[in-house]
Protein backbone atom coordinates (compact mmCIF):
# COMPACT_ATOMS: atom_id res chain seq x y z
CA UNK A 1 0.00 0.00 0.00
CA UNK A 2 2.56 2.14 0.72
CA UNK A 3 6.66 1.83 1.16
CA UNK A 4 8.59 3.46 4.03
CA UNK A 5 8.51 3.73 7.97
CA UNK A 6 6.15 1.95 9.55
CA UNK A 7 4.91 2.16 12.84
CA UNK A 8 3.87 -1.69 13.96
CA UNK A 9 7.95 -2.93 13.74
CA UNK A 10 7.93 -4.05 9.86
CA UNK A 11 10.65 -3.33 8.05
CA UNK A 12 10.94 -0.68 6.48
CA UNK A 13 12.24 -0.59 2.71
CA UNK A 14 9.75 -3.15 1.99
CA UNK A 15 6.30 -3.35 0.51
CA UNK A 16 3.83 -3.68 2.72
CA UNK A 17 0.82 -5.25 0.46
CA UNK A 18 -1.48 -3.97 -1.92
CA UNK A 19 -4.91 -2.20 -2.31
CA UNK A 20 -7.49 -3.45 -5.85
CA UNK A 21 -9.85 -0.54 -6.48
CA UNK A 22 -12.57 -1.36 -8.93
CA UNK A 23 -12.19 1.68 -11.34
CA UNK A 24 -15.24 1.52 -13.13
CA UNK A 25 -17.41 1.39 -10.00
CA UNK A 26 -16.96 3.29 -7.00
CA UNK A 27 -19.36 1.60 -4.93
CA UNK A 28 -17.52 -1.46 -4.45
CA UNK A 29 -15.37 -2.15 -1.61
CA UNK A 30 -11.57 -1.73 -2.15
CA UNK A 31 -9.76 -5.38 -1.35
CA UNK A 32 -6.47 -4.95 0.38
CA UNK A 33 -4.18 -8.00 0.26
CA UNK A 34 -1.99 -8.16 3.36
CA UNK A 35 1.35 -9.65 1.35
CA UNK A 36 4.65 -8.33 1.94
CA UNK A 37 7.23 -7.93 -0.84
CA UNK A 38 10.98 -7.75 -0.54
CA UNK A 39 11.43 -6.28 -3.98
CA UNK A 40 10.14 -4.00 -6.29
CA UNK A 41 11.26 -0.91 -8.40
CA UNK A 42 11.18 1.97 -6.68
CA UNK A 43 12.71 0.21 -3.17
CA UNK A 44 16.27 1.03 -1.95
CA UNK A 45 19.40 -0.12 -2.09
CA UNK A 46 20.01 -3.76 -2.10
CA UNK A 47 16.03 -4.69 -2.86
CA UNK A 48 15.64 -2.39 -6.11
CA UNK A 49 14.93 -4.07 -9.28
CA UNK A 50 17.53 -3.04 -11.49
CA UNK A 51 19.96 -4.61 -9.16
CA UNK A 52 18.21 -7.75 -8.67
CA UNK A 53 18.00 -8.14 -12.33
CA UNK A 54 21.52 -6.92 -12.74
CA UNK A 55 22.83 -10.02 -10.46
CA UNK A 56 20.99 -12.54 -13.06
CA UNK A 57 22.61 -11.01 -16.25
CA UNK A 58 24.64 -8.01 -16.08
CA UNK A 59 22.71 -7.48 -19.81
CA UNK A 60 19.67 -7.32 -18.92
CA UNK A 61 17.35 -4.13 -18.64
CA UNK A 62 14.13 -4.13 -16.60
CA UNK A 63 11.51 -1.92 -18.20
CA UNK A 64 9.91 1.00 -15.94
CA UNK A 65 6.24 -0.60 -16.41
CA UNK A 66 6.97 -4.18 -14.34
CA UNK A 67 3.16 -4.62 -12.69
CA UNK A 68 1.88 -6.78 -9.89
CA UNK A 69 -0.53 -9.40 -10.88
CA UNK A 70 -1.96 -12.09 -8.17
CA UNK A 71 -1.62 -15.70 -9.45
CA UNK A 72 -4.14 -18.64 -9.41
CA UNK A 73 -3.12 -19.96 -6.54
CA UNK A 74 -4.08 -15.77 -5.39
CA UNK A 75 -0.28 -15.28 -4.53
CA UNK A 76 0.88 -12.07 -6.03
CA UNK A 77 3.70 -12.08 -8.11
CA UNK A 78 6.00 -9.35 -9.69
CA UNK A 79 6.20 -9.55 -13.55
CA UNK A 80 8.88 -7.65 -15.45
CA UNK A 81 9.34 -7.14 -18.88
CA UNK A 82 13.35 -7.07 -20.02
CA UNK A 83 15.15 -6.75 -23.12
CA UNK A 84 18.97 -7.65 -23.59
CA UNK A 85 21.35 -5.40 -24.37
CA UNK A 86 25.64 -6.19 -24.99
CA UNK A 87 28.07 -3.91 -24.17
CA UNK A 88 31.44 -3.48 -25.67
CA UNK A 89 33.38 -6.92 -24.86
CA UNK A 90 35.38 -9.50 -26.61
CA UNK A 91 33.18 -12.59 -26.55
CA UNK A 92 35.57 -15.07 -28.29
CA UNK A 93 38.80 -14.48 -30.55
CA UNK A 94 37.17 -13.59 -33.10
CA UNK A 95 34.05 -11.78 -32.62
CA UNK A 96 33.26 -8.96 -30.84
CA UNK A 97 30.07 -7.62 -29.43
CA UNK A 98 28.77 -4.10 -30.57
CA UNK A 99 24.78 -4.43 -29.87
CA UNK A 100 24.80 -1.90 -27.59
CA UNK A 101 22.30 -0.27 -30.03
CA UNK A 102 20.40 -3.00 -30.79
CA UNK A 103 18.92 -4.20 -27.96
CA UNK A 104 17.02 -7.05 -28.60
CA UNK A 105 13.69 -8.45 -26.58
CA UNK A 106 14.30 -10.46 -23.97
CA UNK A 107 11.19 -11.77 -22.45
CA UNK A 108 9.12 -11.42 -19.04
CA UNK A 109 10.30 -12.39 -15.55
CA UNK A 110 8.53 -13.91 -12.89
CA UNK A 111 9.47 -13.00 -9.08
CA UNK A 112 7.90 -14.04 -6.14
CA UNK A 113 7.33 -12.44 -2.38
CA UNK A 114 10.75 -12.95 -1.34
CA UNK A 115 12.57 -11.84 -4.52
CA UNK A 116 13.13 -15.21 -5.98
CA UNK A 117 13.09 -16.06 -10.05
CA UNK A 118 10.16 -17.90 -10.58
CA UNK A 119 10.03 -18.39 -14.48
CA UNK A 120 12.32 -16.22 -17.19
CA UNK A 121 9.94 -16.27 -20.14
CA UNK A 122 11.38 -15.83 -23.34
CA UNK A 123 8.43 -17.81 -25.65
CA UNK A 124 5.61 -15.68 -24.68
CA UNK A 125 3.03 -18.99 -25.98
CA UNK A 126 4.07 -19.88 -22.13
CA UNK A 127 3.30 -16.83 -20.77
CA UNK A 128 0.04 -17.74 -17.66
CA UNK A 129 -3.22 -15.32 -18.50
CA UNK A 130 -1.69 -13.26 -15.15
CA UNK A 131 1.66 -13.24 -16.31
CA UNK A 132 0.39 -11.81 -20.19
CA UNK A 133 -0.75 -7.96 -18.85
CA UNK A 134 2.16 -6.17 -20.98
CA UNK A 135 4.90 -8.61 -22.49
CA UNK A 136 7.06 -6.03 -23.80
CA UNK A 137 9.42 -3.12 -22.15
CA UNK A 138 7.91 -0.28 -22.59
CA UNK A 139 10.96 1.52 -23.16
CA UNK A 140 12.08 -0.91 -25.68
CA UNK A 141 8.43 -0.96 -27.04
CA UNK A 142 9.02 3.02 -27.23
CA UNK A 143 12.74 3.19 -28.70
CA UNK A 144 12.11 0.14 -31.56
CA UNK A 145 9.47 1.74 -33.11
CA UNK A 146 10.83 5.11 -33.66
CA UNK A 147 13.81 3.93 -34.82
CA UNK A 148 11.51 1.25 -37.17
CA UNK A 149 9.13 4.16 -38.44
CA UNK A 150 12.67 6.42 -39.10
CA UNK A 151 13.88 3.65 -41.92
CA UNK A 152 11.01 3.76 -43.76
CA UNK A 153 12.46 6.09 -46.52
CA UNK A 154 9.81 4.74 -49.49
CA UNK A 155 11.53 6.41 -52.78
CA UNK A 156 14.80 7.70 -51.02
CA UNK A 157 16.39 4.34 -49.57
CA UNK A 158 19.41 6.03 -49.96
CA UNK A 159 18.60 9.66 -49.04
CA UNK A 160 18.17 9.15 -44.95
CA UNK A 161 18.27 12.77 -44.63
CA UNK A 162 14.48 13.56 -46.69
CA UNK A 163 11.63 13.48 -44.32
CA UNK A 164 9.20 11.19 -46.35
CA UNK A 165 5.40 10.82 -45.49
CA UNK A 166 6.30 6.80 -45.39
CA UNK A 167 7.98 7.88 -41.88
CA UNK A 168 6.36 7.16 -39.22
CA UNK A 169 7.15 7.84 -35.13
CA UNK A 170 5.64 8.47 -31.80
CA UNK A 171 5.11 12.24 -30.86
CA UNK A 172 6.35 13.37 -27.24
CA UNK A 173 2.41 13.64 -26.11
CA UNK A 174 1.83 10.02 -26.81
CA UNK A 175 2.70 7.10 -24.65
CA UNK A 176 1.44 2.99 -24.58
CA UNK A 177 -1.93 2.49 -23.75
CA UNK A 178 -2.33 -0.83 -22.08
CA UNK A 179 -6.31 -1.91 -23.34
CA UNK A 180 -8.19 -4.78 -22.32
CA UNK A 181 -9.95 -6.55 -25.40
CA UNK A 182 -12.95 -8.44 -24.56
CA UNK A 183 -13.91 -9.64 -27.63
CA UNK A 184 -9.77 -11.51 -27.77
CA UNK A 185 -9.70 -11.88 -24.30
CA UNK A 186 -6.43 -10.45 -24.64
CA UNK A 187 -4.48 -7.54 -23.01
CA UNK A 188 -2.53 -5.16 -25.26
CA UNK A 189 -0.19 -2.53 -25.97
CA UNK A 190 -1.63 0.17 -28.18
CA UNK A 191 0.58 3.34 -29.39
CA UNK A 192 -0.75 5.77 -32.01
CA UNK A 193 1.76 6.57 -34.68
CA UNK A 194 1.97 10.28 -36.64
CA UNK A 195 4.48 11.54 -39.34
CA UNK A 196 7.85 12.73 -37.50
CA UNK A 197 7.96 16.69 -37.91
CA UNK A 198 5.03 17.03 -39.77
CA UNK A 199 2.61 19.63 -39.43
CA UNK A 200 -0.54 17.38 -40.42
CA UNK A 201 -1.53 16.84 -36.87
CA UNK A 202 -2.91 13.36 -38.38
CA UNK A 203 -2.36 9.81 -37.17
CA UNK A 204 -0.81 7.66 -39.82
CA UNK A 205 -1.12 4.26 -38.10
CA UNK A 206 -1.14 2.10 -35.03
CA UNK A 207 0.79 -0.68 -33.14
CA UNK A 208 -0.94 -3.32 -31.43
CA UNK A 209 1.78 -5.57 -29.30
CA UNK A 210 0.21 -8.59 -27.04
CA UNK A 211 1.57 -12.37 -26.58
CA UNK A 212 0.37 -13.34 -30.21
CA UNK A 213 3.11 -10.55 -31.06
CA UNK A 214 3.58 -6.91 -32.65
CA UNK A 215 1.06 -5.97 -35.02
CA UNK A 216 1.26 -2.50 -37.65
CA UNK A 217 -2.05 -1.21 -38.91
CA UNK A 218 -0.99 1.15 -42.29
CA UNK A 219 -3.62 4.05 -42.41
CA UNK A 220 -1.56 5.48 -45.29
CA UNK A 221 -4.34 4.83 -47.81
CA UNK A 222 -6.91 5.73 -45.07
CA UNK A 223 -9.49 8.93 -45.95
CA UNK A 224 -9.98 10.84 -44.15
CA UNK A 225 -7.82 10.26 -41.74
CA UNK A 226 -7.89 10.96 -37.96
CA UNK A 227 -6.60 13.69 -35.67
CA UNK A 228 -3.65 12.96 -33.49
CA UNK A 229 -4.21 12.49 -29.80
CA UNK A 230 -2.77 15.85 -29.09
CA UNK A 231 -5.60 17.57 -30.54
CA UNK A 232 -8.25 15.25 -29.36
CA UNK A 233 -7.05 16.69 -25.78
CA UNK A 234 -7.10 20.35 -26.86
CA UNK A 235 -10.75 19.70 -28.19
CA UNK A 236 -11.94 18.61 -25.33
CA UNK A 237 -9.90 20.70 -22.47
CA UNK A 238 -11.75 23.75 -25.20
CA UNK A 239 -15.34 21.73 -24.64
CA UNK A 240 -14.74 21.76 -21.34
CA UNK A 241 -13.94 25.64 -20.49
CA UNK A 242 -17.21 26.09 -22.77
CA UNK A 243 -19.18 23.57 -20.94
CA UNK A 244 -18.21 24.96 -17.55
CA UNK A 245 -18.25 28.75 -18.41
CA UNK A 246 -14.79 29.54 -17.55
CA UNK A 247 -10.87 28.00 -18.04
CA UNK A 248 -10.20 28.70 -14.26
CA UNK A 249 -11.53 24.39 -12.49
CA UNK A 250 -9.93 21.40 -11.99
CA UNK A 251 -11.13 19.13 -14.76
CA UNK A 252 -8.21 17.38 -17.45
CA UNK A 253 -8.59 15.26 -20.48
CA UNK A 254 -6.78 12.48 -20.35
CA UNK A 255 -5.15 9.67 -22.30
CA UNK A 256 -7.55 10.02 -25.73
CA UNK A 257 -7.52 6.45 -27.07
CA UNK A 258 -9.31 5.90 -30.64
CA UNK A 259 -12.36 2.99 -29.78
CA UNK A 260 -15.22 1.64 -31.86
CA UNK A 261 -18.44 3.64 -30.68
CA UNK A 262 -21.32 1.89 -32.51
CA UNK A 263 -22.83 -1.47 -32.45
CA UNK A 264 -20.81 -2.42 -35.61
CA UNK A 265 -17.30 -0.97 -36.61
CA UNK A 266 -17.06 -1.59 -40.29
CA UNK A 267 -14.22 1.37 -40.71
CA UNK A 268 -12.96 3.53 -39.17
CA UNK A 269 -15.58 5.94 -39.12
CA UNK A 270 -17.10 4.15 -36.71
CA UNK A 271 -14.76 5.34 -34.23
CA UNK A 272 -14.29 8.34 -31.85
CA UNK A 273 -11.82 9.91 -29.39
CA UNK A 274 -12.92 8.47 -25.98
CA UNK A 275 -11.07 10.84 -23.34
CA UNK A 276 -11.40 10.19 -19.50
CA UNK A 277 -11.79 13.53 -17.63
CA UNK A 278 -9.83 13.65 -13.96
CA UNK A 279 -11.25 15.95 -11.67
CA UNK A 280 -7.76 17.12 -10.12
CA UNK A 281 -5.79 14.27 -8.55
CA UNK A 282 -9.17 13.01 -6.74
CA UNK A 283 -11.44 11.16 -8.95
CA UNK A 284 -12.89 10.52 -12.25
CA UNK A 285 -14.52 13.39 -13.15
CA UNK A 286 -15.98 11.91 -16.58
CA UNK A 287 -15.72 10.95 -20.24
CA UNK A 288 -15.32 13.38 -23.29
CA UNK A 289 -15.89 11.96 -26.75
CA UNK A 290 -14.38 13.94 -29.46
CA UNK A 291 -14.98 13.35 -33.49
CA UNK A 292 -11.36 12.13 -35.01
CA UNK A 293 -12.42 13.53 -38.08
CA UNK A 294 -13.51 16.62 -37.67
CA UNK A 295 -9.92 18.78 -36.67
CA UNK A 296 -12.68 22.03 -35.88
CA UNK A 297 -13.45 20.07 -32.66
CA UNK A 298 -16.73 21.09 -33.31
CA UNK A 299 -18.27 17.78 -32.98
CA UNK A 300 -17.42 17.32 -29.01
CA UNK A 301 -19.41 15.82 -26.45
CA UNK A 302 -18.91 16.14 -22.16
CA UNK A 303 -20.45 14.02 -19.81
CA UNK A 304 -19.84 14.70 -15.78
CA UNK A 305 -20.03 12.46 -13.25
CA UNK A 306 -21.04 12.49 -9.86
CA UNK A 307 -19.13 11.07 -7.19
CA UNK A 308 -20.73 7.62 -6.98
CA UNK A 309 -21.62 7.27 -11.18
CA UNK A 310 -20.30 4.54 -12.74
CA UNK A 311 -17.93 4.33 -15.58
CA UNK A 312 -20.22 2.39 -17.50
CA UNK A 313 -23.35 5.04 -16.83
CA UNK A 314 -21.46 8.00 -18.02
CA UNK A 315 -20.05 6.41 -20.81
CA UNK A 316 -23.63 5.32 -22.24
CA UNK A 317 -24.83 8.97 -21.22
CA UNK A 318 -21.81 10.23 -23.28
CA UNK A 319 -22.56 7.77 -26.24
CA UNK A 320 -26.34 8.93 -26.29
CA UNK A 321 -25.12 12.58 -26.84
CA UNK A 322 -22.75 11.79 -29.35
CA UNK A 323 -25.15 10.01 -31.62
CA UNK A 324 -28.04 13.00 -31.21
CA UNK A 325 -24.99 16.00 -31.77
CA UNK A 326 -25.05 13.40 -34.62
CA UNK A 327 -28.18 12.80 -36.04
CA UNK A 328 -27.55 9.34 -35.84
CA UNK A 329 -30.40 6.87 -33.86
CA UNK A 330 -28.33 5.75 -30.53
CA UNK A 331 -27.50 2.18 -30.81
CA UNK A 332 -26.61 1.59 -27.50
CA UNK A 333 -29.02 -1.47 -25.71
CA UNK A 334 -32.41 -0.79 -24.28
CA UNK A 335 -31.68 -3.65 -21.19
CA UNK A 336 -34.93 -5.68 -22.08
CA UNK A 337 -34.36 -9.13 -22.96
CA UNK A 338 -35.08 -10.99 -25.78
CA UNK A 339 -36.10 -14.76 -26.72
CA UNK A 340 -35.06 -16.77 -29.42
CA UNK A 341 -36.58 -20.35 -30.14
CA UNK A 342 -33.96 -22.16 -32.75
CA UNK A 343 -35.54 -24.08 -34.98
CA UNK A 344 -32.35 -24.56 -37.83
CA UNK A 345 -29.03 -23.84 -37.13
CA UNK A 346 -26.08 -23.08 -39.64
CA UNK A 347 -22.54 -21.00 -40.09
CA UNK A 348 -20.96 -19.59 -43.65
CA UNK A 349 -17.65 -17.81 -43.73
CA UNK A 350 -17.53 -14.23 -44.61
CA UNK A 351 -14.04 -11.84 -45.39
CA UNK A 352 -12.05 -14.96 -43.25
CA UNK A 353 -14.45 -14.61 -40.38
CA UNK A 354 -17.11 -17.62 -39.25
CA UNK A 355 -20.39 -16.27 -38.85
CA UNK A 356 -23.36 -18.38 -37.11
CA UNK A 357 -27.09 -17.84 -38.02
CA UNK A 358 -29.91 -18.97 -35.83
CA UNK A 359 -33.60 -18.92 -37.19
CA UNK A 360 -36.62 -19.26 -34.90
CA UNK A 361 -39.30 -17.24 -33.41
CA UNK A 362 -37.80 -14.01 -32.00
CA UNK A 363 -39.34 -12.03 -29.52
CA UNK A 364 -38.11 -8.05 -29.47
CA UNK A 365 -38.45 -5.01 -28.60
CA UNK A 366 -38.61 -2.63 -31.45
CA UNK A 367 -36.25 0.60 -31.31
CA UNK A 368 -38.19 2.99 -29.03
CA UNK A 369 -41.43 0.49 -28.46
CA UNK A 370 -42.23 -1.12 -24.76
CA UNK A 371 -44.26 -3.59 -26.26
CA UNK A 372 -42.72 -6.88 -27.42
CA UNK A 373 -43.26 -8.21 -31.32
CA UNK A 374 -42.45 -11.92 -32.32
CA UNK A 375 -41.32 -12.74 -35.43
CA UNK A 376 -40.04 -15.75 -37.13
CA UNK A 377 -36.70 -14.58 -38.76
CA UNK A 378 -32.54 -14.97 -38.27
CA UNK A 379 -30.00 -13.79 -35.64
CA UNK A 380 -26.15 -13.23 -36.67
CA UNK A 381 -23.70 -13.99 -34.29
CA UNK A 382 -20.43 -12.57 -34.65
CA UNK A 383 -17.21 -12.16 -32.92
CA UNK A 384 -17.24 -8.27 -33.37
CA UNK A 385 -20.22 -8.33 -30.57
CA UNK A 386 -19.12 -11.59 -28.92
CA UNK A 387 -16.24 -12.14 -26.12
CA UNK A 388 -14.19 -15.33 -25.93
CA UNK A 389 -16.87 -17.10 -23.33
CA UNK A 390 -19.81 -16.11 -25.49
CA UNK A 391 -18.56 -17.70 -28.65
CA UNK A 392 -17.79 -20.63 -27.30
CA UNK A 393 -21.65 -20.71 -26.73
CA UNK A 394 -22.12 -19.92 -29.85
CA UNK A 395 -20.22 -22.58 -31.52
CA UNK A 396 -21.89 -25.62 -29.62
CA UNK A 397 -25.58 -23.88 -29.45
CA UNK A 398 -27.91 -26.30 -31.81
CA UNK A 399 -31.54 -26.48 -33.10
CA UNK A 400 -34.16 -27.01 -29.98
CA UNK A 401 -32.19 -24.54 -27.55
CA UNK A 402 -34.19 -21.66 -26.51
CA UNK A 403 -32.10 -18.13 -25.93
CA UNK A 404 -32.54 -15.13 -23.89
CA UNK A 405 -30.08 -12.62 -25.50
CA UNK A 406 -29.55 -8.97 -26.37
CA UNK A 407 -29.88 -7.92 -30.09
CA UNK A 408 -29.92 -4.83 -32.42
CA UNK A 409 -30.80 -4.19 -36.11
CA UNK A 410 -28.27 -3.48 -38.74
CA UNK A 411 -29.31 -2.87 -41.89
CA UNK A 412 -32.17 -5.03 -41.45
CA UNK A 413 -30.05 -7.96 -39.74
CA UNK A 414 -30.23 -9.07 -36.14
CA UNK A 415 -27.10 -8.93 -34.18
CA UNK A 416 -26.66 -10.70 -30.98
CA UNK A 417 -24.85 -8.45 -28.34
CA UNK A 418 -25.19 -10.83 -25.17
CA UNK A 419 -26.12 -14.10 -24.95
CA UNK A 420 -28.06 -14.59 -21.39
CA UNK A 421 -28.55 -17.89 -20.81
CA UNK A 422 -29.46 -21.16 -22.70
CA UNK A 423 -31.80 -23.73 -22.17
Amino acid sequence: IRVGTDNAERKRNTIFGFAGVDLTDPTKEIVVVEQSFAIGHYLARQKTLNRIIWKINPNYRAGDNSYFSMNDDDEMRLLVPYSISKSWRVEDTSDIAMATYLEKLGGVLEFDSEGNLIEDYTDFALLPDYARIQCYPEDWLEFNINKWGRHRKGDHEFAYFFTTSEQLGISWFDDVRVIYDVNEGETSQYIMLTQPESESQLLRGAIKANASGIFFFDWSDLSPKPIDTLNAIQHCATALDIEIGTTDHNFYPILPLLFPIRDTYLNMTDYAYVVPIQLSNIRFGGVCITNPFDPSGVQTVIEFAEELDTVDDVLNEALNSYFLMLGAETPTVDNKTETLNITAYTSFEQDGDTIYVAYGNLTSYPYGNSTPFAENTTVWFTQDFLNVSQWQQVIFLQVGDVLELNVTEVNEIFYCLEIISVT
